[in-house]
């Protein structure tokens, strides 16, 4: 799974590298699921 912040969707929850890291640490942690990603369009 990847997960990409947006800073331009003021609804969207993740805004920040590190929202989105924090919910892939936070998944790995508490279900023990670590094929997790983050995605980051430069």
């Amino acid at each position: 799974m990847l997960l990409e912040p947006l800073s331009g969707a003021p609804s969207y929850p993740l805004h920040t590298a590190v929202d989105a890291l924090g919910v892939n640490d936070r998944v790995a942690q508490e279900t023990g699921v670590t094929n997790l990603g983050f995605l980051c369009d430069l």
